[in-house]
């Protein structure tokens, strides 16, 4: 969430769309939608997004503290990220690398 603060100072009609209730946030993506709500940035789910209709998708669904693959509804969305028609950066690695167990150019799938 953090990639996004930038993009409303910027002038940019900015949407957060979380996969997971706000509820379940570890303190760090906590402390960053604060900060996004603070900047007045609207918070959604990704049920009720309008994903398809996206300029482009900042895809921070998974975190520092994964823990094995994806589960619904993140996976579902790493999944609609990927499609060749939604134009998408990630900052980290990417994810479906499973940078700690898979060399690099591996993914998962």
């Amino acid at each position: 969430m953090g990639a996004t603060w930038s993009l409303p100072n910027r002038g940019l009609d900015v949407h957060v769309a979380l996969a997971e209730p706000a509820a379940r946030l570890t303190p760090v993506p906590e402390r960053q939608l604060d900060i996004l709500r603070q900047m007045e940035v609207p918070v959604i789910t990704a049920a009720t997004a309008a994903l398809d209709q996206a300029d482009l998708i900042v895809d921070a669904l998974i975190g520092y503290s994964v823990v094995g693959d994806p589960t619904e509804p993140t996976a579902g969305l790493i999944g609609w990220a990927k499609h060749p028609s939604c134009p998408n950066t990630e900052p980290g690695h990417p994810n479906g690398l499973d940078v700690a167990a898979q060399p690099c150019g591996s993914t998962r799938r």
